[in-house]
């Protein structure tokens, strides 16, 4: 591919790269007026989060999920989602200036 030697990969990580790298060169090769090859957006296959704790409401939280948290000094509820990304929702991956 243009004088790039292109190995056969070992690891995972390595044919990752080696994606990227191809994919990289094939948007380079296609100029700056053309659209082939840019990746501007992806689409989340899965929910992503993080478990955190928040403080405790009685009525709104199951009891059963009542700590009392010894460094702030308050009830709080234990195993909660902070969801981060949703799935099937699209993420701009780059912006334009013009």
């Amino acid at each position: 591919m243009d004088g790039i030697t292109d190995p056969i990969p070992f690891t995972r990580a390595a044919a990752i790269v080696r994606g990227a790298l191809k994919h990289g060169v094939r948007m380079h090769l296609a100029g700056a007026t053309s659209e082939w090859g840019i990746v501007e957006s992806r689409r989340a296959r899965y929910h992503y989060g993080i478990r955190i704790a928040e403080p405790f409401l009685s009525g709104v939280h199951p009891e059963s999920k009542l700590v009392f948290d010894p460094f702030l000094g308050i009830p709080m509820c234990m195993d909660r989602m902070k969801w981060l990304i949703h799935k099937v929702r699209e993420l701009l991956l780059t912006s334009r200036s013009n």
